[in-house]
């Protein structure tokens, strides 16, 4: 980052590196502010000692907002999860009500064939001739 190694850096050096090494493409005034929130004496240099306690005091921000935005895709991930397998099971009992309905058609139109049949058969035994 101290690129003409003078002991501090200035914030061209700090620009850069944030866009060359951290491939930073967003606005110059979000860096500008961030220089601003190091460059805690104004000097218009950020000194080791300077970075050192916004590195830590920003670690711990970092590190607690990389927390929720973890639980939070937790939970989003969960709630899809949730939806594809109500959704799933939707798909399953509209394809077993469709086989049933299926079925009970066919054994509705088996039923009607034999009771066809017997009707067949009753009204041959009653109108034809004994054989005695």
């Amino acid at each position: 980052m101290d690129k003409d190694g003078n002991g501090h850096i200035c914030y061209p050096e700090f620009s850069a590196m944030l866009r060359s090494e951290l491939e930073y493409q967003g606005p110059e005034w979000k860096l500008h502010s961030l220089w601003k929130a190091i460059d805690t004496d104004n000097s218009g240099f950020i000194l080791e000692g300077e970075f050192g306690k916004f590195w830590r005091r920003g670690t711990f921000a970092f590190v607690h907002a990389r927390s929720n935005e973890i639980h939070e895709r937790r939970i989003q991930e969960k709630r899809r999860l949730k939806l594809a397998r109500q959704e799933k099971d939707r798909i399953h009992y509209k394809e077993r009500a469709i086989e049933a309905a299926y079925a009970s058609l066919v054994l509705e139109q088996k039923a009607a064939a034999m009771e066809d049949d017997l009707w067949a058969y009753v009204k041959e035994t009653t109108t034809s001739p004994s054989r005695s």
